[in-house]
């Protein structure tokens, strides 16, 4: 999926071609416009790109699909577009679990600071 995004927003035709396809599909949700790039050093990267391609569906099938392109090597079978509704949906609740559990840690880390800086203030060392 990453190596299909990479072709289409490196090939200005390819580009073109996936514009026009995305354009004149009235059924897609939203108003995202392109396919989200993997960004190795950026955790939550291979979700978004997930996501795209499954948003983006119907283009991505007809651009695969259509021998000019050259991109059959990126056309997926529908046993690996299920596939990928089902990492999407477990991934998402990786992300949610993960983003809470951080959030919590950061509230917790600046309630030991408070309390530390309150107890150093009142000279007091109980808690």
């Amino acid at each position: 999926m990453a190596g299909l995004a990479r072709r289409i927003h490196d090939t200005s035709a390819l580009k073109e071609k996936f514009d026009t396809l995305v354009s004149n599909d009235k059924d897609l949700p939203g108003d995202k416009t392109m396919l989200d790039r993997r960004v190795p050093t950026r955790w939550n990267s291979d979700l978004a790109c997930l996501d795209a391609h499954l948003c983006f569906r119907s283009p991505i099938e007809q651009l695969t699909g259509a021998a000019v392109n050259k991109l059959q090597a990126y056309r997926l079978s529908e046993d690996q577009w299920n596939l990928a509704e089902t990492l999407s949906a477990i991934l998402e609740v990786a992300v949610y679990f993960y983003l809470h559990t951080f959030i919590n840690l950061i509230h917790l880390t600046d309630l030991c600071c408070t309390n530390q800086n309150i107890l150093r203030v009142s000279g007091s060392t109980h808690c």
